[in-house]
Formats: structure tokens, C-alpha cells, sequence
């Protein structure tokens, strides 16, 4: 599954922000650092994001930045989890995830989750929904979750693999250097933190 990117030089374009300001929003972890993807071109290394997560984020901060600061916006948009809990039938019903969840092991209609296990049915509702994975498949990739999310300071970027018929799963910060098995397809990438954001946004007390 091809990304789809967006150049920096094209992005600062069609936004009207500035460099500066694009790399004060990096400092003050607004933009994650993983959505700066640097990539080789003809014309050399050139930096890229993920078009429809960035230029969501950037709208919501150009949208918020007159109502509150910039460490104001970086506490809602990363920050720890929101206290509560919520049911699986709720996240429905408030169209954060779709019907596709009935099928997970994960899913019981009134038991009560905490943040990370409603951040879990959405991420694994938008893998079935676009067709990544199969729903055996999402379960592995739900185990992962399961295990080893609430292991790092904030949101990881999710990237899924699968080699000779199996799944496999990596969960990276922004800093991690990582080398896979060249054999490996890469089926889908996902930064968690546009997922965090927009649940804690919605968060049901």
C-alpha cells in the first residue's frame, strides 16, 4: 500500500505557513516528529509527511492557535491519556469506529475501557475498514497492541509487515532506527498520534 506524501515545499504552499513556523510546531511537538519523512529525490534528499494527517493537524492548529497557546495545543494533541472509561457500544454509536469492531476479541458491548483500549478498536477498526488486513490479521496486531503500547512516552508509529503469509508488527517512536527483513512487504503505516488526538478530543467522561 503506496503512502500517500506530501512535500514540504508543497505543503508550506498550499497551508501559506512559514518554515519557521513550520519547524516551531516540530519544537513544540504539535507536528510529530515522525511525520518528517526524509526521502531521496532526483534533486536529493527532500523532506515529506503524510498528506492527509498533516494537513489536518495543520488546520486544527490554525484554527485553535488564536484560542490557545502553543503549549496549550501540544498538551491536546499528544499529553497523557484522559482519565474515564468508556463502552465499545459508545465509541459506536459516537461514530468513532464503525460495525467492523463486532468482530474483534477485543469487542464486548458494555464493558467499560479505559483511554488505550478505545485508542485500540480504532486503530484496528481502521485496519479492517480500509482493507489492510484480514480480521485475523487485525487480532495479531491488537496482541501487539495489547502488550507493548503502554510502554512508550506518548503515541508510536504502527507499521505492519507481512512475509510469507504472516503478519508482523513494529512499534517505533519518532527516534528509533530500525532495519527489517528486506523480504518483508511493508502493508501499512500508521502515526498513532493523529489517532490519540482525535479521541482524546472526543473523549466521553
Amino acid at each position: 500500500m503506496e503512502e500517500d506524501l506530501i512535500s514540504k515545499k508543497e505543503l508550506l504552499a498550499l497551508t501559506g505557513i512559514s518554515y519557521g513556523a513550520l519547524y516551531r510546531w516540530k519544537r513544540k511537538k504539535l507536528i510529530p516528529e515522525e511525520w518528517f519523512l526524509k526521502k531521496s529525490t532526483f534533486t536529493g534528499p527532500e523532506t515529506f509527511f503524510p498528506r492527509k494527517l498533516v494537513l489536518e493537524r495543520i488546520a486544527k492548529i490554525q484554527e485553535m492557535k488564536e484560542d490557545f497557546s502553543l503549549d496549550d495545543l501540544a498538551q491536546t494533541f499528544s499529553g497523557a491519556p484522559p482519565e474515564g472509561r468508556v463502552t465499545p457500544r459508545t465509541l459506536l454509536e459516537r461514530g468513532l469506529v464503525s460495525k467492523a469492531i463486532e468482530n474483534l476479541t477485543l469487542y464486548v458491548p458494555a464493558q467499560e475501557l479505559d483511554f488505550y483500549g478505545a485508542l485500540y478498536l480504532c486503530l484496528c477498526d481502521k485496519l479492517l475498514t480500509d482493507g489492510s488486513l484480514s480480521l485475523s490479521e487485525v487480532d495479531v496486531v491488537l496482541a501487539h497492541l495489547l502488550a507493548d503500547f503502554k510502554s512508550f512516552d506518548g503515541a508510536p508509529v504502527l507499521t505492519v509487515y507481512r512475509k510469507m503469509g504472516l503478519v508482523f508488527t513494529i512499534l517505533a517512536d519518532g527516534k528509533a532506527k530500525i532495519a527489517v527483513d528486506p523480504d518483508a512487504k511493508q502493508i501499512v503505516v500508521i502515526p498513532t498520534a493523529a489517532f490519540w488526538e482525535t479521541l482524546k478530543t472526543k473523549w466521553i467522561n
